[in-house]
């Protein structure tokens, strides 16, 4: 009875060691899905503020010739520097927060934040690229309209 009694005491103790040891693996892997997501949306949030709006917002500055365009530039002035000061600040707020709750090991609301986190990201970006598309229009029409006078000067 003692070598049974020992048997199924060591084959306990094996199944405890298993267990904790999965329950690590577990917690370890979780963690590391939770990092490499927040350094994906490090990533777009850097991207947000891309060189190709900066770019397209100065250009569309140097097209100011009456009231109505110089209301539409400055409104999308003011519209990149809330995404640059305010919602920019925010995210990064926010990425930092899902990794404290990492370093805390407390993941569940490390996912609850980091979905916030995500959602917000790509809100921001999307409305950097509605930004984008509203000075490209402007931009675009203005090389339009200049190509066209080139090959009516040509013409005549």
């Amino acid at each position: 009875m003692n070598k049974v009694t020992a048997i199924i005491a060591l084959i306990f103790i094996i199944i405890m060691a298993l267990l904790y040891v999965l329950i690590i693996i577990m917690k370890n892997s979780k963690k590391k899905r939770i990092m490499a997501a927040v350094d994906r949306l490090t990533t777009e949030k850097n991207l947000i503020i891309s060189a190709s709006l900066i770019t397209e917002l100065s250009k569309s500055a140097k097209l100011v010739n009456n009231k109505k365009i110089e209301k539409q530039v400055e409104s999308w002035q003011n519209s990149f520097d809330d995404i640059e000061k305010n919602d920019l600040p925010r995210l990064t707020d926010e990425l930092i927060e899902v990794e404290n709750y990492c370093i805390d090991k407390d993941y569940q609301n490390a996912i609850v934040a980091l979905n916030k986190a995500e959602k917000d990201v790509f809100h921001v970006k999307a409305k950097s690229l509605y930004l984008l598309s509203e000075i490209k229009e402007l931009t675009e029409s203005e090389e339009r309209n200049r190509e066209a006078i080139t090959k009516l000067k040509s013409i005549y």
